[in-house]
């Protein structure tokens, strides 16, 4: 009797200093699932492969078990019903991650991803499927609208009254906008000059320019998409009045 109980003994001992628990608090045995939690994506919509960029998308969330977590995984699913799984590391911020490449995105469509966790006693769960639309290629440049501008005429640096314009513009593509450049060449200037404009609404950019010498401002937009496709809207001048000093 005493040499069994020495057996089960160091087995107990054996399995505790191994770091794997088959219980939970108390002894008991341990049949409950890992807890999933904190479940996302990024980004959740991409271009498909072969299309500019190749950044990976990212999978991560939290899980818990109180017998320890053995192992986590994602699973994409891709719109024809095919899965993959890829193995998810735990990050010093307490969040399961995996990096899943683009070079798998092959179709376009809605593809789904979810963690599943294991314990040591392979007790699994899984979290819900997240959705990752997958798009055809951005080939064309953005839409970008002819620029206005307040007041219609301004004046000269050295002037009293309005020296300075305010340049408006609208900029749209499905990819999103980059950034919104003005180009102006001022009165008796050789080279362009270059400034970004700032969103002010939805589709809109705007940026100030002025205290010029008298005559026109030529001024035209530029609109990048996150591709670098780029359009420009036609060429329109700003006149600058002279003033009596």
């Amino acid at each position: 009797m005493k040499r069994v109980l020495s057996i089960a003994v160091v087995c107990i001992v054996l399995f505790t200093l191994s770091g794997v628990s088959a219980f939970a608090k108390g002894g008991v045995p341990d049949v409950t699932p890992p807890v999933v939690y904190a479940v996302g994506i990024s980004p959740t919509t991409d271009p498909m492969k072969g299309c500019p960029g190749n950044a990976p998308v990212m999978v991560q969330g939290k899980v818990t078990d109180l017998g320890g977590v053995n192992y986590v995984k994602a699973t994409t699913k891709s719109p024809l019903g095919a899965v993959a799984d890829w193995p998810m590391s735990l990050a010093p911020d307490g969040y399961w991650r995996a990096w899943i490449p683009k070079a798998i995105f092959t179709l376009k469509g809605t593809w789904y991803i979810r963690v599943q966790a294991y314990d040591y006693n392979n007790n699994t769960t899984q979290s819900g499927w997240k959705a990752l639309i997958i798009t055809d290629c951005d080939r064309t440049a953005p839409t970008v609208g002819e620029p206005t501008w307040t007041p219609n005429e301004i004046v000269g640096k050295n002037c009293a009254g309005p020296r300075t314009a305010l340049v408006q513009t609208t900029a749209w593509d499905a990819s999103g906008i980059k950034k919104v450049e003005l180009h102006y060449l001022a009165p008796g200037a050789v080279n362009w000059s270059i400034i970004n404009m700032s969103r002010y609404s939805n589709n809109g950019y705007q940026a100030t320019i002025g205290n010029f010498v008298n005559g026109q401002v030529e001024i035209f937009v530029k609109a990048f998409d996150p591709y670098n496709h780029v359009s420009s809207s036609q060429h329109y001048f700003i006149t600058v009045q002279k003033c009596d000093l």
